[in-house]
């Protein structure tokens, strides 16, 4: 990059800058641009290493309002201002601070750099454990993978050690005595800002207090800071918005994040696209898509990702006897409902339900879509139910449009269909496990016993059906995919196939085969891979290659449960078991329907129609609410549904001689 042209002051500029307010320990390490109007620099004092690039231009405002470019009002030590940038009402001072081009500095009290510093980076943050034990080291291209393997993975220490060397080699590359404010930031209505370093286009505005930390802003996707922001040792990303008096300490906030509305959180990891407002975290492992809105609501020492916290929704890490050293785990998917609370140490099974007070300190994760409910001070676990449900089908399609990251850059890999090879191998299991336990039931047992819940017989037939009809849709939509792109009899995938069934694993929103994040943690263990591009690239690699390996875990699950080997089958058998799969979607959909329907019945218009007579609550409920037919969602899946068939008869057609 070349270096600006600069030029000294001469007397003339000098005495014109004097009329005009301004002073100088020492005129002569002021140095500035051939191009600078001088009389844009107005009652500042000048102290260390200066030097002020051209200053031609107007800064636009709200209300398409424009002020002339320049510094006026502040007191400046060692700083390079870009050109056209406009720097007004630093009551304090500026001091040791690299301003880009078109920075707006505007109304703050201090924006500092004392001593080195890393920006945040290098901060450890205990998730999970609130008394420590998983601590990961913050840095400004963290992603959910590698703080998972840094939080979870602590039985090889090995990987966490290079890990962390990893993170010490980058912070010491960061680490300065001059901060950065890049190209196009804002920075407005500021309290004390000390030991910040803000990214391009990046908007701040109000914030009462920053410290130590990194705001990694692009012009893409701006990051904002706004109103009564309290910040210390922090690191937020492209994309997040911390607003509204949020006090955040010892917390990396991840792309697309929103923290608002007086949310308080310490010790936390948010990653893609969560939202918290209002309530508090202490110690999380927030994976993408972690969501709380209710100011009641406690989340504490938990894993949690794709998981909707219902008001009041609470946790206890502390049995009073060595401290809050206790961590829940709660698989992608779950959601709080309201008041509902859980007694760490537990394991929640993916996409659960979880209603009412829970102590058992149980282990669901092998029985996956469930209600946990509360029943006579018992945790009852109705296997399966949240899959006839209409919220799972929801929540898999709205995940996928609320991605709010714009950045080129993305860093965490998420997959966010409900189901896929790690749930589906849940499920599976979850089929072995349910058989398991109706073979153990005596003919007066009204309930059996598993991991600290409880689960009755009948559940544990309808947890069959659905897991059985869930499972059978899903391999059946992998086939069906795998016929849609070749229109003939499929075959395995040999070169890559996996040899267990079960072998995949959620990592931080990435789905992968376990076998391959073995082949990175040994890589990392082995220093193969010592920096963070390289791992970056391995963690696409997954997410790339993650049809293909689909597809051929998919034929290992056809030959397991539908004892239906690939290279056996004819075009009459083939024929037959799509058609078998279509009849399965039709049932599942129905389910689903049905639940859906519930919205629109005589008890869900309760509070419509104010004069209280039948016909104009029902007339103001279609006004609202609309009416089940006419449902977009409803639509969707009813369209959804007929697409398949479609293209079943087109795949049926193609396989008849």
């Amino acid at each position: 990059m070349t270096k600006p042209q600069t030029r000294q002051l001469t007397p003339n500029d000098i005495e014109q800058l004097t009329r005009q307010g301004c002073s100088a320990q020492q005129w002569e390490t002021v140095q500035v641009s051939p191009n600078l109007d001088i009389t844009r620099i107005e009652n500042v004092q000048f102290s260390g290493e200066v030097t002020i690039g051209a200053q031609v231009k107007y800064m636009p405002l709200k209300g398409d309002v424009h002020l002339p470019c320049g510094i006026r009002n502040a007191r400046i030590h060692n700083c390079t201002f870009g050109d056209n940038v406009y720097v007004n009402h630093v009551k304090t001072l500026l001091a040791n601070y690299n301003v880009q081009s078109d920075v707006m500095i505007n109304d703050v009290h201090s924006l500092c750099v004392h001593g080195e510093s890393a920006f945040g980076n290098g901060t450890q943050v205990r998730p999970v454990v609130e008394a420590g034990g998983r601590e990961v080291k913050i840095y400004d291209t963290l992603t959910s993978q590698v703080a998972m393997m840094m939080a979870m993975f602590r039985n090889r220490p090995k990987l966490i050690d290079n890990l962390n060397a990893m993170v010490d080699r980058f912070v010491q590359s960061v680490r300065s005595s001059t901060g950065l404010i890049a190209n196009g930031a804002r920075i407005t209505h500021c309290g004390t800002l000390e030991n910040l370093k803000v990214g391009p286009h990046a908007i701040i505005d109000g914030a009462a207090h920053l410290e130590n930390g990194s705001i990694n802003s692009t012009a893409e996707d701006p990051a904002t800071i706004g109103v009564g922001v309290i910040a210390r040792n922090f690191i937020c990303s492209s994309g997040s918005q911390i607003t509204d008096q949020v006090i955040i300490e010892e917390c990396f906030v991840g792309q697309g994040v929103q923290l608002g509305l007086q949310y308080s959180t310490k010790n936390s990891l948010f990653f893609a696209n969560c939202e918290g407002f209002h309530g508090e975290a202490c110690s999380i492992f927030a994976g993408p898509y972690t969501v709380t809105h209710h100011k009641s609501t406690l989340l504490i020492a938990g894993l949690f990702s794709f998981m909707n916290a219902g008001s009041g929704s609470n946790q206890s890490n502390h049995k009073y006897k060595l401290g809050p050293v206790h961590q829940g785990i709660m698989e992608r998917g779950c959601r709080l409902a309201s008041d509902s609370y859980m007694m760490w140490p537990m394991k929640i099974g993916a996409f659960t339900l979880v209603m009412g007070q829970h102590y058992c300190n149980c282990n669901s994760s092998a029985l996956p879509f469930s209600y946990l409910m509360e029943e006579n001070g018992q945790s009852l676990l109705l296997p399966g139910m949240a899959l006839r449900g209409i919220g799972t089908v929801r929540d898999g399609q709205k995940w996928a449009k609320r991605d709010r990251r714009k950045d080129p850059n993305i860093l965490d890999k998420v997959m966010t269909d409900p189901i896929n090879p790690y749930t589906a191998g849940k499920i599976a299991e979850g089929i072995d496990l349910l058989i398991q336990l109706k073979k153990k039931l005596g003919p007066e047992d009204t309930s059996i016993a598993y991991r600290g819940l409880t689960i009755k017989p009948a559940s544990i037939e309808t947890g069959l059906e659905l897991y059985q009809l869930a499972l059978d849709e899903y391999l059946g939509d992998c086939l069906i995919r795998h016929l849609q792109n070749t229109p003939e009899i499929p075959r395995p995938n040999t070169p890559k196939e996996p040899t267990d069934v079960s072998d995949w694993a959620d990592l931080g929103g990435l789905i992968g085969l376990s076998s391959k994040i073995d082949d990175i943690i040994d890589a990392i263990e082995n220093n193969y891979i010592d920096n963070f591009e390289r791992l970056a690239s391995r963690f696409s690699e997954i997410f790339d290659e993650y049809h293909h390996d689909e597809w051929a875990w998919a034929t290992e699950m056809i030959r397991k449960y539908w004892n239906c080997p690939l290279e056996e089958l004819t075009h009459d058998k083939m024929i037959l078991k799509i058609k078998e799969v279509l009849d399965t979607s039709k049932k599942l959909t129905k389910m689903r329907l049905k639940d859906a329907q519930k919205e629109f019945a005589l008890d869900g218009r309760v509070g419509f129609g104010m004069d209280n007579t039948e016909i104009q609550r029902d007339r103001e409920f279609l006004a609202v609410r609309g009416n089940f037919q006419t449902n977009s969602f409803v639509q969707k899946l009813k369209g959804q549904l007929n697409e398949k068939i479609s293209l079943v008869n087109t795949i049926i057609k193609d396989l008849s001689p």
